[in-house]
């Protein structure tokens, strides 16, 4: 479903600016971003530049905003990025927020304007963030994702998972500004980065995992009951399944319906076929 969504994203711009090969390298990126960013070339990107940019290119549905399934459209396509790079660079803009609104844009910095160079080279500086803490940027099992899960929370290699090892977890990976707390959008950046899911599977792990806080502490699992590795990897794998299913559901009202809505499911089709994607997954 969700590479159908980027299929169909790049056909709509094939119509206009037309999307990027994934082979074009760093600086050819840049100069688009430039391109796009610096509407009236005057050699600053200010906030009639990034709201030209965002209503023109992002808001695909034009309800005034941006969710990160249409940020990662955008960018997968001109820009010819990975959805991981995509989807872990929205984060680090839209602070680890499903969506975003023009109007968050309108900032001091950019009613100033900033410098071309300077915009370039703070794009710049994401790309080699996401390459130096080598986030992953391929698609991963499941299966994969739980063993590498269970490796970093197995920090001590004594084949449990305690409170010791989510204290060093989230001290060293989550904690981004060391202030000894977590931050939503500090974990939701982290995990993106750690496991290539999107921000709306890790923002479901934040909820499970912290019960929906705005901040924890670092040793908020101080005190948790140790786990072995097969208990720790059939907990983190309910939460993969539990979020699926969910999703599944969302995205599937007409199955749930139940059969008697056969002919409302065939209309349904016929009107927008952009939904035959929905409809075969939810017969699968």
């Amino acid at each position: 479903m969700f590479s159908t969504f980027f299929v169909l994203g790049c056909l709509h711009y094939a119509a206009g600016q037309g999307c990027s090969q994934l082979s074009i390298d760093l600086n050819k990126k840049l100069d688009l971003g430039i391109e796009d960013n610096d509407v009236n070339l005057d050699g600053n990107v200010s906030f009639s530049d990034i709201k030209h940019d965002t209503e023109e290119y992002y808001d695909y549905n034009h309800d005034g905003k941006v969710t990160e399934k249409e940020w990662v459209r955008r960018w997968t396509c001109r820009y010819g990025d990975t959805q991981y790079v995509a989807t872990y660079i929205y984060l680090v803009i839209n602070r680890g927020l499903e969506s975003t609104t023009v109007a968050s844009f309108d900032i001091p910095m950019f009613r100033t304007g900033i410098p071309v160079p300077v915009f370039r080279e703070v794009n710049r500086q994401r790309y080699v963030e996401f390459s130096t803490k080598n986030c992953v940027d391929r698609y991963l099992t499941l299966d994969e994702k739980l063993e590498l899960n269970a490796n970093v929370n197995d920090f001590n290699n004594d084949s449990t998972v305690n409170a010791d090892d989510f204290l060093h977890d989230l001290q060293n990976n989550y904690d981004r500004d060391n202030d000894g707390n977590v931050t939503e959008a500090e974990w939701v950046l982290q995990w993106v980065c750690a496991y290539g899911d999107d921000g709306y599977f890790a923002r479901y792990t934040w909820s499970e995992f912290t019960g929906g806080r705005q901040t924890i502490p670092n040793n908020f699992f101080a005190g948790d009951t140790a786990n072995t590795i097969a208990q720790h990897k059939a907990k983190v794998r309910k939460i993969y399944e539990t979020f699926a299913e969910e999703q599944k559901e969302a995205d599937c009202p007409a199955k749930n319906a139940g059969h008697g809505q056969k002919e409302n499911v065939q209309s349904f089709i016929v009107v927008a076929a952009v939904h035959v994607v929905f409809a075969v997954f939810c017969h699968i």
